[in-house]
């Protein structure tokens, strides 16, 4: 996710920066020397080395790619889109289409609301099913498990159960995932928006 709290469009990006697809990873070198110290007698970066940097959090492991600029580092897909488009609105966010956020080929990105990002999110580490979007529930009370789709719609969380005891657990695994899946299909047809990537399922190797 971008910093939104930062103005992106206060900078003047192209007088720092060049775009170039193949400066690993961050698609950007620097326009210019870049001194530091004391009267900038520090040469710190040459004009045409890639600038930037892999950052990841401790506290989310969420990765991305930085470039400093006065002290601040700035995600470099917000940087890459204001240099090729001119300017990005405050309430969208930049979505990398693949999923990598280490790519930040400009057509690899695409200007998004945080709702229509989170349509184009892979399966989370802690997904039981291997199924984005399809979960079991136990209920302790009744002894019964059930398989369950959920999906979004009018900003707000649908879903629909299938019981294991009544159905089986693989019909009602597969009616959990073909529910959401149809739901999606239907959400699109009206411009929600969700991606293949969104429905995918968690890639294993044999």
């Amino acid at each position: 996710m971008s910093q939104v709290s930062k103005d992106y469009n206060s900078i003047n990006w192209c007088d720092i920066f060049v775009y170039d697809p193949t400066a690993t990873p961050s698609c950007v070198r620097w326009k210019k020397d870049i001194r530091g110290g004391q009267y900038g007698g520090f040469l710190k970066a040459k004009e045409g080395d890639v600038a930037g940097s892999i950052h990841t959090r401790s506290n989310s492991h969420y990765t991305s790619v930085t470039v400093p600029h006065k002290r601040t580092n700035w995600h470099v897909g917000r940087v890459i889109w204001i240099m090729n488009n001119g300017y990005l609105p405050k309430e969208f966010v930049i979505d990398h289409i693949d999923g990598n956020p280490l790519n930040n080929d400009i057509a690899n990105l695409r200007a998004v609301t945080q709702t229509q990002n989170n349509r184009n999110a892979t399966i989370r580490k802690d997904n039981q099913t291997g199924n984005v979007g399809v979960s079991f529930n136990y209920c302790k009370i009744t002894g019964r498990t059930h398989v369950v789709g959920h999906w979004r719609e009018n900003g707000k969380r649908q879903s629909r159960s299938f019981s294991v005891q009544k159905y089986g657990l693989l019909p009602a695994f597969e009616m959990a995932v073909t529910i959401r899946e149809t739901k999606l299909s239907a959400l699109n047809d009206i411009g929600y928006g969700y991606t293949d990537r969104h429905l995918q399922k968690e890639q294993t190797n044999d």
